[in-house]
């Protein structure tokens, strides 16, 4: 054992360096094993970040597909005149086209009655005429007209040609065929033409009845 003191008290400086550089390896391989766990959770969070962007982005873009269906059925929608500030106006034009493209001389009677709200009483419809209307709420207008000396083909032609051509959606609200004779006969019919604003109908709009006798 005395043999080694010699050895021992000349290596003491490599021997101490040694353990220097045992040391410094131990807090190197902890060091690192810590910093690893960082990373780790790092990297965990990254992932659920990015997990939680890919499924914000997902929702995001399904929105934006829904808007542009939505957006392309809105512009449809007001391209037929159901939408927005009805052209009340070209109504009546187009009846009184469809009325001559016909054959028929002179002009149609017709009467195109003020708007009001869809389900609406007979006998509240003046009242409700002059009061103001609901913005958000369709609205119903009454195209009446009467046709004479005509026969029952010609009442169906009319209705498909005028169908085909107005801007604007519409039901045959009633169609009532009477005084039959040998030139024809009467024919008063309805159209309900149905809109639904955007916004609160303006003076330009045109809401007070349209009416011509021919």
């Amino acid at each position: 054992m005395k043999d080694w003191k010699p050895v021992l008290y000349l290596a003491r400086r490599s021997l101490l360096a040694l353990a220097v550089v045992v040391l410094l390896c131990v807090v190197a391989v902890l060091g690192l094993n810590q910093l690893a766990g960082n990373l780790k959770t790092t990297l965990a969070q990254l992932q659920g970040n990015m997990q939680e962007q890919q499924t914000q982005l997902a929702t995001k873009q399904n929105d934006l597909h829904n808007m542009r269906d939505h957006i392309q059925r809105f512009e449809a929608l007001r391209a037929q005149g159901l939408l927005g500030t009805p052209d009340r106006a070209q109504w009546v034009e187009q009846l009184q086209t469809s009325y001559q493209d016909m054959g028929f001389g002179g002009r149609v009677a017709y009467q195109l009655q003020a708007p009001k709200p869809i389900g609406q009483a007979a006998a509240q419809a003046e009242a409700a005429a002059a009061a103001p209307v609901d913005s958000t709420q369709p609205l119903a207008h009454d195209l009446k007209f009467e046709l004479r000396d005509v026969h029952e083909a010609d009442v169906l032609t009319l209705i498909q040609a005028y169908r085909s051509q107005v801007k604007g959606r519409f039901r045959v609200n009633a169609c009532v065929l009477q005084d039959p004779k040998e030139t024809g006969l009467t024919a008063q019919c309805v159209f309900r033409f149905i809109t639904i604003p955007l916004a609160p109908p303006t003076p330009a709009a045109g809401t007070a009845p349209l009416a011509a006798v021919g």
